[in-house]
């Protein structure tokens, strides 16, 4: 794999463009982070779920959590 850093940096720069971030963009980048991280740690350990499967099943925890409160 080859890392084009150049474009790395344009990328960069238009982020920073836009701080700060609205809310929903945070908000949807930490959901987007945190299901590819328990995906790919599950993963590792063999397990078979699909990343659809995850976000299911993580949104579904995620509903009754708040419902617990």
């Amino acid at each position: 794999m080859v890392v084009n850093f150049q474009e790395i940096d344009v990328k960069k720069k238009r982020l920073d463009q836009a701080h700060p971030l609205p809310v929903y963009s945070v908000t949807s980048l930490l959901n987007h982070v945190l299901i590819d991280r328990a995906y790919n740690l599950n993963a590792i350990e063999g397990n078979t779920l699909s990343i659809s499967e995850k976000k299911s099943g993580i949104r579904r925890n995620d509903c009754r959590w708040k419902n617990d409160a």
